[in-house]
């Protein structure tokens, strides 16, 4: 909606040079605060941070029904605590069937060995990939590999 008063003051500041800095400053500033807050939210919010890792795998689904299917992903980061898979194939299945999950395993390599992890689908983002975010649960037998290859 155009207002004159808002038109008016901008016309006014442009032509004042000392008061489009001072809007210009005031702008930057709260910028800048908005930015820390987000990257604080953003810390804060993961006990584990993740680190970026690239590699395919497989998510083998046990549902509800005792029926276990077998879905490509990739991952996309890594931690002690959970992952990010990025489906793309049929990632609208699997987001269909979510309330049905009784457990999920994923499968992939890290170095030269295979690692299986059992996780808990915490987070689900349908888009196109469908991203889930999963929390590993329990300590598995590979929790070393994982380790060695987050330091």
């Amino acid at each position: 909606m155009y207002s004159y008063r808002t038109s008016k003051r901008m016309h006014v500041a442009v032509k004042d040079g000392a008061a489009l800095r001072e809007i210009l400053d005031r702008l930057e500033l709260a910028l800048e605060r908005d930015a820390s807050v987000e990257t604080a939210d953003f810390q804060e919010r993961r006990s584990v941070p993740r680190k970026p890792f690239v590699a395919p795998g497989l998510v083998q689904v046990l549902k509800a029904s005792g029926e276990i299917m077998a879905f490509p992903v990739e991952i996309r980061n890594i931690s002690l605590k959970g992952m990010l898979l990025e489906f793309a194939d049929k990632g609208h299945v699997f987001a269909g069937m979510l309330k049905q999950i009784e457990g999920l395993s994923v499968t992939f390599m890290i170095e030269a060995s295979v690692v299986t992890l059992e996780c808990l689908p915490r987070r689900i983002v349908l888009d196109d990939p469908v991203e889930v975010g999963v929390e590993v649960s329990g300590d598995g037998e590979n929790f070393p590999d994982i380790q060695r290859f987050l330091m």
